[in-house]
This record gives structure tokens, sequence and C-alpha cells, in this order.
């Protein structure tokens, strides 16, 4: 694995692979699942981890929401800056950069009504102990009765997709290719460590017109929901509602996804 893989993985060119055909409706259904599944309010004070380049951010703040997004990626905070810049909802919300490990330095106690953690931004560092920490950053800076909403990577779904689909295929790992432009080429090989309880995955963007291969590296800790239900709930936190997909879906053993609401109970 390589260490601290996250710091520089978060630019420009993974950016286009990720969110150029995102539709917006989309990032529209995601913030109306959770405003949904959180009850959240208009007025209601929400702090955005890994906020990445603001997307739901300004989503947010279009339905009365007064939002802090936080992230490392300096190009992804700049480029929130310009999208909350040019809307006219934009001064309802800031973005900071910084590690969420640190949420401390950042923001005082009980600040928030709500934490949200979309898109898949759980689980980066290396040591699981990291992840269980930021849970605990984020019990601090809620007010007491507020709401988590987390949306991660389901271990059992993982396994079963990763491992027990691909042998079946008799494939070591998930394999996929894309043409991004003509003769430019996008490779991704992801696979699931269980000694590790990681995914792994090797990102190479193969430029045949200037000759040129860059490649990325991506780790991420997976858990299932009863771990993160056990943790959740030694930081004084109570699940009230589960589903799949961020936008919407039964959750189940096998789904990749798990998106769920937790209170702040004490």
């Amino acid at each position: 694995m390589v260490q601290d893989w996250w710091k520089n993985f978060f630019g420009d060119a993974t950016a286009e692979i990720m969110f150029s055909g995102m539709a917006h409706s989309r990032t529209v259904q995601e913030v109306d699942q959770v405003i949904h599944q959180a009850k959240l309010k208009p007025g209601a004070r929400i702090l955005d981890l890994a906020c990445g380049q603001g997307r739901h951010v300004l989503e947010f703040t279009k339905r009365g929401c007064h939002v802090v997004g936080l992230d490392y990626s300096r190009s992804y905070i700049d480029r929130a800056k310009m999208l909350l810049k040019r809307c006219k909802y934009g001064e309802q919300a800031r973005v900071v950069r910084g590690d969420m490990r640190h949420l401390d330095r950042y923001f005082r106690p009980a600040s928030f009504d709500a934490v949200v953690f979309l898109y898949n931004s759980f689980g980066y560092f290396a040591k699981r102990s990291d992840d269980t920490r930021v849970l605990r950053h984020v019990a601090r800076v809620l007010k007491p009765g507020g709401t988590f909403v987390l949306n991660t990577l389901n271990r059992p779904g993982v396994e079963y997709r990763l491992r027990g689909l691909m042998a079946k295929a008799n494939l070591d790992a998930f394999y996929m290719w894309m043409e991004l432009e003509p003769k430019v080429y996008f490779l991704d090989r992801a696979a699931y460590d269980p000694q590790t309880r990681r995914t792994q995955a090797v990102w190479l963007i193969v430029d045949m017109k200037k000759r040129a291969i860059k490649r990325f590296h991506f780790s991420q800790s997976v858990y299932s929901h009863q771990e993160l239900k056990t943790t959740l709930g030694r930081l004084g936190f109570r699940i009230e509602s589960l589903w799949g997909q961020l936008s919407g879906g039964r959750f189940h053993r096998h789904a990749w996804h798990q998106s769920f609401v937790a209170r702040k109970v004490k």
C-alpha cells in the first residue's frame, strides 16, 4: 500500500474521471435523500467532510442550509471556492482546507447540527484507529441531538464482488478500461485484501499522443455495517435509518454501499 496516497491522488486528472460525466441531477437526488433521511431543516448548520469540489456544499446551500466544507485537496478547495463565488447562495457557505483527523483545530465543540460524509470518502487512512479518531471528532463538533450521515463501502458487498465474483470468473482482481478521448485511455485494477480489510486499486491514464503514463494508487479500509454501528454506539450515537446507494435504494448484505443516519444521543 502506498502510504498517504490520498495526499496526491485527488487532483485535476482523477477529478476528470470521477466527475466529468456526473449529471447535476445525481447531486440533487443525493442531497434530497440526505435531507429526507436526516430530517434536515432550512437554516441547519452542516459540516461536509471530504467535500471535494463542493457539489454537495452548493446544493445544501440552495436548500437554505449554512454549510462548511472541509477537504485536504488544494485543487478541490480552489474549485469549490470558485463555484461558491459564482453562486448567489455562496455567502451561506465556506470551504476550508484541512486534515479531518484534526477537526479540533478548525471547529469548536457542538458547532454543527449535522455532519455529512458523502461519496465514499471514509477509510482512506493507513491506520483504522485514525478512522475511529475522525468519528470521535465528528461526535465532538456535533450538537447534542445532531445527526451524522455516512456513505461508504459495505465490507460484505466488497468481499462478494471483488473476491467471490472475481474467483468465479478466474480473475485475481476487477479490471476496467475506457477511452477518455481519442488515444487517451483509463485503466483500473481493483482488488480486496482480506488480511488488511482494504481495497487496493491502481489507476493508469495512458496518453498515446504524448506517450505518457500517469499512475495513481487508491486504497481504502472497508467496514461492515455492524462494525460501524458498534463503534458509533460507543461514541454516543444511535443508528436511525439505513439504505444502500447514497441517492437511494435498499441496503442488503451484498450491497456495494451503505448509507445511514446516526444521531448523537449522549
